[in-house]
C-alpha cells in the first residue's frame, strides 16, 4: 500500500508541476533568445567552434562533440528526438534498425526494462554502454532527456576506452540546456495498451482426450485407452463432471494476453549568459499479464514502475572557470507470484489437464499425490516477490580555459560515482491444495495434500540481487589550434575507474592514459591518432597494461579546387579508413591467475571409526598466463552528399579479427589425473567482416511541407579461425572455419514411414524406430546415430538486417514510419516442448499436434507421431526442428497534430501536439505460431498502441 501512494504522490507532483508551468512562463522576456557564450561554458556536448559552425551536423567522441565532416572514425548517430515515438520501456527496443551495424533482438515481452530490453549487438559483439561519457551499462532512460545516441564500431572511435574497447561502443548524451529559447519546458502525458504479437492456444477437452488416447496407443498398442468412448462424448458435449471429470483451463485462470501502460514526463530546460540547466522527471508503469488475485491484500500479477530524474547544467564563474554536472536517479519497482512467474507459466504448460480440477466444490486449490501443486494456485496463492531497484549517478567536472597560457589550451577534470542496488523480498508460501473423492454415500470427501503457509506482514526473506557501484575520475588536457588553413584539436587524458561489480567480490580497477589528435588540412585531408595505454588489476602484473594504438585518415575530395563547384548534383565525396588495435577485459573472469579454494568442504575420513574431518578443496586451475581479448580492426568508408547534401549516401566495410579470446579449453587435451578442471584460457580467434550501406535524405518545400527517407542495410559475416577444439574423427565436427551463429545438430531425412523402412534405418543406441518417428542421416555410415553424426545444420550463412524510415509534416500534421527487418535468422525450437504428453501429461498446444504424422497424414507431416513420456529418438536438436525466424516488421508509426501556433499564443501555449504511435504494429515472417523474436519464450513480445499529448511553453 505504502507503494502505491509513493507513486500516485509522484504523479500528482508531476501533474502540479504541469499547471504551474504557466506561471513561471509569464514575464519571461519575448523576442530573441539571450545569447550563450559557448567559448565560457564548454561542456562535454559543446562543440569547439574551431572545427564547425552552427550549420553543421554533429557526432558524439569522447566527451566532446565534432562535425561529421571531418571525421575518419567508424561511428554513426542518432538524434533522441526520433526515439521519443517509441513507446516503449528501454531505449534498446527504439534503437531496432536505427543505426547502421547495429543488431537487436527482444527475447522477452515480460514489462519492465529488467526483462524486456533487447540484447544488442554490434558488428558481432556485445557492445558497452556509456552514458555521458561514463560506463553505465544500463538504458532505462527517459527517451526525453537524450540529445544523441552515437554507435563507435571501428577502433579509432573507441579507442580512449582502453582496456573496454574491443566490443564496440553505445554511447548516449544527455540533454543539458534548452533548444531553441532562454527557457523552455514541456509535459508529456502518454496512455498505451499492450497485446501479445502471439498468443500459445491449448486445444480443447475433447481434443487432449482423443490425443492422449492417440499417444497412448503409438507408445503401447496394447493397451486401454485412457478415456472411454463415452468419456470423450462427455468431453465433446460439454456434460462431463467438472470434478470428477475435469479438464483445467490453467493457462486461461492465470494469464491474460492484455495489459497497460502510461507515462508521464516533466521537463524544465534554459540557458543564460552564464548557464545552462536541463531538469526532467519520468514515470513509467506497465501492468502485468499475470492475473491479480482480488481475494488477497498483496498484489499477485507482475506490474513495473519506474521513476527517474535528471538534472543536467553547467555554470560559468568567469572566463577561464565552469562547473558542469549530471545527476541521476532512478528507481524501479517489480513483483511477481511467490511461485515466480516463469514457474507459474511452466506449470500450465506442463501440468496434466484431466487429473485434477482447478478448484474443488469448496473453491479451495485441487490437487493429487501426484501433482501436489496447483498451477492456479501457484500463481495466485503462493506469497509475492517484490523488488526495487536504484541507480543514483553524480558527475561533476571542472572545465579550465587556459587561453591566457597559450590560445586554444584548455583542461578538464570529471570525477563521478555511481551507485546500483537491486534488493528483492521474497514472501513464498505454499498454496494448500486438497483432493477429492466420494465415499459410500456418494458425499464428497476432503484430503489434505499440501499444507497451507501464510504471507505475515514485515516478515519475508530480503535478498540483494545486485550490488555494484562506481568510482571514475578522469583528467584531460586540450589543445585546439587552427593557422593557415591547418586544424588540430588534441587532446590528453588520464582517467581512473574503480567497479565493484559485486559485494562479494573485489573491485575491479582500470587505469588509462589516451592520447587522441585530429588534424586537417583545408577541410581536405584528414588525419587522427589514438592512442591509450591500459591495465586492469584482474590479470598478474606482468600482463596488466597494454599499448593499443589507432590511425585513421581522411580525403574530402569535394573541397578540392579543381572539383566543379558548380556541381550541383555531386556536392560531397569523401573517403576515410581506419587500423588500430583494440582490447577487451570482459572474460577476465575473477583474479583467474590465483589459485581458488574453497573451506571448509568434504574432507577426510581418520582413525578406527571413520571420523569425517572437513578439509579445504582446491578449485579450478589457475592460469597464471590471463591476458586480454585483443582484436586488430580494419574499416573502410566513403560518403556522398547528393543535391547540396539533401541526399546522404555511405557504404563502410569493417575487417575485425579478434584473437587471445578467452574460451574454455578442450577437456581432453589432458589428462584425468590432474583431477581438476582447466581455467579459460587465450586460445580463440574469431574473424567478423561486413558491409553497411546508409541513406539519408531530406528535404523542405515550399509551402510548409517536408519529408525525409532514410534506411540502413547490413551484411554481417563471421568465421571461427580456432576454438582449440581438439581431435574429432570427422571433419564435419568441427566448428573451426564456419560461422560465429552457427548451430550443430543432425541432418533430418523426414519421418519414417513404414515399420519395413524402419527396420533398415540406422537408429540411436537402444532405440526402435517407428513410423512416424524423424530419421537421421548416418554421415559415419557405421549404422549408429550418435555425436559423430551432428554436424553444421544451421547458421551458416551471413546475417542481414536492415531498417527503412520515411515521414513527412505538412502544416501540423506529422507521419513518421519505421520497418526493420533481417533475414538468415534460423531458429532453433525446443524439441521438447514441441513434443505433446512429453512428461505424460502436458504441451498440448495446437503447434504440438496440428499436422502431425499420422498413418493416413504421412507425406505433408509437419511433426513426429505422439508418443506418451519422451521419445529421445525425436527430441534431439536435428534440422527437422529448425525454423527460418527471418522477418519483417512495421516496428513503429506515430502519426501527430501540432495545434496552430496563432491559437496557442491566446491560452499562453508554446505548443501542444497530439499523437497516436505504435510499437510491433505488423509481422511478416515465414514463421508459424511464434514471434521471430521471442521465440518459444513464456513472454511473447508485445504489440503496443499509445496515444499522449505533448505540452511546451
Amino acid at each position: 500500500m505504502m507503494m502505491h501512494w509513493i507513486q500516485q504522490l509522484f504523479k500528482c507532483v508531476l501533474w502540479a508541476a504541469s499547471l504551474f508551468l504557466p506561471c513561471l512562463a509569464v514575464g519571461l522576456p519575448s523576442g530573441r533568445a539571450a545569447r550563450i557564450v559557448t567559448d565560457t561554458i564548454p561542456d562535454q556536448t559543446i562543440t569547439d567552434t574551431l572545427f564547425s559552425n552552427s550549420q553543421e551536423e554533429l557526432v558524439d567522441v569522447w566527451f566532446r562533440k565534432m562535425p561529421k565532416q571531418v571525421n575518419v572514425a567508424g561511428l554513426s548517430s542518432i538524434d533522441g528526438e526520433v526515439l521519443r515515438s517509441h513507446p516503449v520501456a528501454d531505449l534498446s527496443n527504439a534503437l531496432s534498425g536505427r543505426l547502421p551495424g547495429l543488431f537487436t533482438r527482444q527475447n522477452s515481452g515480460r514489462a519492465g526494462s529488467n526483462f524486456d530490453k533487447a540484447a544488442m549487438t554490434l558488428r558481432g559483439r556485445t557492445p558497452i554502454v556509456v552514458v555521458d561519457g561514463i560506463i553505465r551499462d544500463f538504458t532505462a532512460i527517459n527517451f526525453n532527456d537524450i540529445d544523441q545516441v552515437t554507435v563507435m564500431k571501428d577502433a579509432l572511435s573507441t579507442s580512449m576506452f582502453g582496456n573496454r574497447s574491443a566490443n564496440g561502443v553505445v554511447y548516449i548524451t544527455t540533454k543539458d540546456q534548452s533548444k531553441h529559447r532562454p527557457f523552455e519546458a514541456s509535459f508529456d502525458a502518454q496512455w498505451g495498451f499492450l497485446e501479445d504479437l502471439k498468443r500459445f492456444n491449448f486445444v480443447d477437452a475433447y481434443t487432449y482426450a482423443s490425443l492422449y488416447n492417440e499417444a497412448q496407443l503409438n507408445s503401447n498398442p496394447r493397451a486401454t485407452p485412457a478415456f472411454s468412448n463415452s468419456a470423450l462424448e462427455a468431453y465433446r458435449n460439454g456434460t462431463n463432471d467438472p470434478f470428477f471429470q475435469p479438464y483445467a483451463e490453467y493457462y486461461g485462470a492465470i494469464y491474460q494476453p492484455s495489459s497497460a501502460q502510461s507515462r508521464y514526463n516533466v521537463n524544465f530546460s534554459g540557458r543564460g549568459e552564464t548557464f545552462n540547466y536541463f531538469l526532467s522527471g519520468e514515470y513509467f508503469g506497465q501492468g502485468g499479464n499475470l492475473v491479480d488475485n482480488p481475494d488477497k491484500v498483496y498484489n499477485t500479477s507482475n506490474p513495473y514502475d519506474r521513476y527517474n530524474l535528471r538534472g543536467n547544467g553547467r555554470i560559468s564563474f568567469s572566463k577561464m572557470l565552469s562547473v558542469g554536472f549530471h545527476i541521476f536517479a532512478g528507481f524501479e519497482t517489480y513483483n511477481e507470484p511467490g511461485g515466480t512467474l516463469a514457474t507459474s507459466i511452466n506449470r500450465a504448460f506442463f501440468q496434466p489437464r484431466t487429473i485434477h480440477p482447478i478448484y474443488n466444490p469448496d473453491n479451495t486449490f485441487s490437487g493429487t499425490p501426484a501433482w501436489t501443486r496447483n498451477a492456479v494456485g501457484s500463481a495466485l496463492s503462493s506469497g509475492y516477490i517484490t523488488g526495487s531497484v536504484r541507480r543514483i549517478n553524480t558527475d561533476i567536472d571542472l572545465h579550465f580555459n587556459l587561453e591566457d597560457i597559450t590560445d586554444g589550451l584548455w583542461a578538464k577534470a570529471v570525477a563521478s560515482i555511481s551507485n546500483f542496488y537491486n534488493r528483492s523480498i521474497n514472501r513464498v508460501v505454499n498454496p494448500p491444495t486438497f483432493g477429492i473423492s466420494r465415499n459410500a454415500n456418494g458425499e464428497i470427501v476432503y484430503s489434505p495434500i499440501l499444507a497451507p503457509g501464510f504471507v505475515t506482514a514485515n516478515i519475508g526473506v530480503p535478498s540483494i540481487t545486485d550490488q555494484f557501484n562506481r568510482n571514475y575520475f578522469s583528467g584531460l588536457l586540450g589543445y585546439d589550434k587552427s593557422w593557415n588553413g591547418h586544424k588540430i584539436r588534441s587532446m590528453a587524458t588520464y582517467y581512473y575507474d574503480l567497479y565493484n561489480e559485486s559485494y562479494t567480490q573485489l573491485a575491479n580497477v582500470n587505469h588509462t592514459f589516451g592520447l587522441s589528435a585530429n588534424y586537417s588540412f583545408r577541410d581536405r585531408y584528414i588525419a587522427e591518432l589514438g592512442l591509450s595505454y591500459a591495465s586492469v588489476n584482474r590479470y598478474p602484473e606482468e600482463n596488466r597494461w597494454i599499448l593499443l594504438p589507432a590511425v585513421g585518415l581522411g580525403w574530402i575530395a569535394s573541397n578540392e579546387s579543381w572539383f566543379p563547384s558548380e556541381n550541383n548534383t555531386l556536392s560531397l565525396l569523401k573517403l576515410r579508413g581506419s587500423v588500430g588495435k583494440n582490447a577487451t577485459n570482459v572474460n577476465s573472469g575473477y583474479f583467474a591467475h590465483i589459485q581458488g579454494y574453497t573451506l571448509n568442504t568434504t574432507g577426510y575420513n581418520f582413525g578406527a571409526s571413520s571420523t569425517n574431518v572437513l578439509g579445504t578443496m582446491e578449485n579450478f586451475l589457475a592460469n597464471p598466463s590471463i591476458n586480454y581479448e585483443r582484436a586488430l580492426k580494419y574499416d573502410m568508408g566513403i560518403e556522398f552528399g547528393l543535391f547540396k547534401n539533401t541526399l546522404q549516401l555511405t557504404a563502410e566495410y569493417y575487417n575485425n579479427h579478434f584473437y587471445d579470446e578467452v574460451i574454455s579449453p578442450f577437456n581432453n587435451l589432458y589428462s584425468g589425473v590432474i583431477g581438476q578442471t582447466l581455467r579459460e584460457q587465450n586460445l580463440g580467434q574469431t574473424r567478423y567482416y561486413g558491409w553497411e550501406l546508409s541513406m539519408q535524405h531530406r528535404r523542405e518545400t515550399s509551402g510548409g511541407f517536408g519529408y525525409h527517407v532514410g534506411g540502413n542495410f547490413n551484411i554481417a559475416k563471421s568465421r571461427i579461425i580456432d576454438r582449440n577444439e581438439g581431435y574429432y574423427p570427422y571433419e564435419w565436427g568441427y566448428s573451426e572455419g564456419g560461422y560465429q551463429t552457427q548451430i550443430f545438430g543432425y541432418e533430418s531425412l523426414g519421418l519414417v514411414e513404414s515399420a519395413a523402412q524402419a527396420s533398415s534405418l540406422p537408429t540411436i543406441a537402444g532405440y526402435s524406430l517407428q513410423p512416424g518417428d524423424i530419421y537421421y542421416r548416418d554421415l559415419n555410415g557405421d549404422g549408429v546415430i550418435n555425436q559423430y553424426d551432428q554436424k553444421v545444420i544451421a547458421g551458416d550463412k551471413p546475417t542481414i538486417f536492415y531498417g527503412l524510415n520515411f515521414g513527412f509534416h505538412y502544416k501540423g500534421l506529422d507521419l513518421s514510419v519505421l520497418f526493420q527487418g533481417a533475414k538468415n535468422t534460423p531458429m532453433m525450437l525446443n524439441p521438447l516442448e514441441m513434443s505433446a504428453f512429453v512428461n505424460g501429461a502436458g504441451y498440448v498446444l495446437d503447434y504440438t499436434t496440428e499436422n502431425r504424422w499420422t498413418p493416413t497424414n504421412m507425406e505433408d507431416a509437419a511433426l513426429p507421431r505422439l508418443s506418451l513420456g519422451p521419445n529421445i529418438n525425436n527430441t534431439q536438436n536435428s534440422s527437422f526442428w529448425l525454423r527460418d525466424a527471418s522477418y519483417l516488421r512495421l516496428k513503429n508509426m506515430e502519426v501527430g497534430y501540432s495545434l496552430p501556433h496563432a491559437f496557442l499564443q491566446r491560452i499562453r501555449l508554446q505548443s501542444l501536439r497530439l499523437f497516436v504511435n505504435g510499437q510491433n504494429l505488423m509481422t511478416w515472417t515465414p514463421l508459424d505460431y511464434f514471434d521471430p523474436e521471442s521465440g518459444m519464450g513464456y513472454s511473447p513480445n508485445k504489440r503496443i498502441i499509445n496515444a499522449g499529448v505533448t505540452i511546451g511553453l
